[in-house]
C-alpha cells in the first residue's frame, strides 16, 4: 500500500486570510490563451523501460532533507503544479468539473499548459494580510536553521539516468537538535508519527527515475505540520512528488526542481482549519476575525475533484502545489511529535461549523 506524508512547518499562517480582501485579492489574473493553441497537458515523466540490476556496482541509497520551499511559483517565476485532472480549463477545453456558485471565472481556469494549482492565490492573501513579503523565503529560513524538515531515503536506485523500480521513504522531522551543517552529517530526528512498528509509514517501492526525473506516486495521505507548537494537518488525495537527481560538486545526490502536487478535499480544508496551533499554541476559531474570509475562500475555491474528473458534477476539491530542493542528510534516531495544545470549544469549532451551517451563499457581486 502506498501512502505519504510531507510536513510543511508554519505553513499554517494559509488559513489567516484578510477579510476584507476575500476572492477578489486573488492573484493578479493572465488571460488564458486562445483556443487555438494547443495546451500541452503538465504531467510527469513516464517510466522507462525495465532496467535490469546493476550488478558492476551496489545498488546506489542516499538521504537527503528539504532545504529550500517554493510556494507560490517554481525557482524561474513559472507557475508549479501538473495537469491533476487532464483538462485546460479555458484554454480551448471545458472545465473538469462545476464551480461554486459565486466562484470567479478566473479562479475556474488552469494555468499554464493546464496546471492545476490554487494555492498561489491563498498566499497571495496570506502575505498580505500578515504584511510578509515573502512566504517562501520565510519558510525555506526555517528550514535551513533545522526547524523543520522533510526527510526522504532513495534506494535500490542503480545510480543511472533511467531507473524503473526505486524505492523511497519518507518522513516528517520537527528538526534538528543544532543548526545543520548541510555537509550530509546533520542527523534527523523523524517524528514517529511516520513510523509504523518502526518501519517507514510513507513509502512508494515502485517509484522510477525517467531521464534524471524521480517519480513517486502518492495516492493518499496527509501533510503533517509540526514544530514547537505549530500545528497543522491537511489530508490530500491523488498525490505526485518528482524531482531531479543530481550530484553536487562533492559528489552527493541532490534533490532539486522538486514538485509535490495532489488535492485537498473540501471537507479536510476545515479539518485542516481544525487542526492549527500558531506559534504559542493558540487555535484558529470561528470567532478569529478572518475566519468569514477563510471560510469564504474554502468555500468558493473549489476548482478539481477528488477522483477522476466528472464534468457534470460539482468541484469538491482544491489544487495543491509547492515546489522543493532537499540536500544531505542522515536519518536520526525517532522522536515523539510534540503533544498539541487545546483547540477550539465546540461552539467556535470550524470543522463543526461547516458540518452544521455549510458554505454560506456567495457574496453579492
Amino acid at each position: 500500500m502506498r501512502a505519504w506524508l510531507a510536513c510543511l512547518f508554519m505553513l499554517a499562517p494559509t488559513v489567516v486570510l484578510a477579510s476584507s480582501c476575500a476572492l477578489e485579492g486573488f492573484e493578479t489574473f493572465t488571460p488564458p490563451p486562445e483556443p487555438a493553441e494547443l495546451c500541452g497537458h503538465a504531467s510527469v515523466p513516464g517510466p522507462p523501460a525495465p532496467t535490469p540490476p546493476n550488478d558492476a556496482e551496489p545498488e546506489e541509497q542516499f538521504v537527503v532533507a528539504l532545504r529550500v520551499l517554493r510556494l507560490k511559483t517554481d525557482k524561474d517565476g513559472g507557475d508549479l503544479g501538473l495537469d491533476l485532472d487532464r483538462f485546460c480549463s479555458c484554454q480551448g477545453e471545458e472545465r473538469s468539473c462545476i464551480p461554486p456558485a459565486g466562484q470567479p471565472e478566473k479562479l475556474s481556469c488552469d494555468k499554464a499548459m493546464g496546471r492545476d494549482n490554487q494555492m498561489p492565490a491563498l498566499f497571495n492573501l496570506v502575505e498580505l494580510a500578515l504584511q510578509v513579503q515573502d512566504l517562501s523565503e520565510r519558510y525555506s529560513l526555517f528550514a535551513e536553521l533545522g526547524n523543520w524538515g522533510i526527510v526522504f531515503h532513495v534506494s535500490d536506485y542503480n545510480g543511472q539516468l533511467d531507473d524503473s523500480k526505486v524505492r523511497v521513504a519518507w518522513y516528517g522531522s520537527e528538526g534538528t537538535a543544532a543548526t545543520p551543517a548541510w555537509d550530509g552529517n546533520d542527523a534527523w530526528p523523524i517524528s514517529t508519527s511516520t513510523l509504523e512498528n518502526g518501519l517507514p509509514k510513507y513509502f512508494d517501492n515502485d517509484a522510477y527515475v525517467t531521464d534524471g526525473t524521480l517519480v513517486i506516486s502518492a495516492p493518499t495521505g496527509g501533510i503533517a505540520v509540526a514544530g514547537g507548537n505549530t500545528r497543522l494537518h491537511i489530508n490530500l488525495s491523488s498525490g505526485t512528488i518528482t524531482a531531479k537527481i543530481l550530484k553536487d560538486d562533492f559528489g552527493r545526490w541532490v534533490l532539486r526542481d522538486g514538485l509535490i502536487a495532489g488535492r485537498i478535499p473540501q471537507i479536510e480544508l476545515f479539518r485542516m482549519v481544525q487542526s492549527f496551533r500558531d506559534d504559542t499554541g493558540t487555535p484558529f476559531c470561528t470567532d478569529n476575525i478572518f475566519w468569514g474570509a477563510t471560510q469564504d475562500a474554502f468555500c468558493r475555491g473549489l476548482d478539481v475533484q477528488t477522483g477522476p474528473p466528472e464534468p457534470n458534477k460539482p468541484c469538491n476539491a482544491v489544487s495543491f502545489a509547492a515546489g522543493f530542493d532537499a540536500d544531505p542528510a542522515q536519518l536520526g534516531m525517532p522522536k515523539d511529535p510534540n503533544p498539541d495544545t487545546m483547540g477550539c470549544p465546540p461552539e467556535t469549532d470550524p470543522i463543526a461549523s461547516f458540518q452544521m451551517f455549510g458554505c454560506p451563499p456567495p457574496p453579492n457581486p
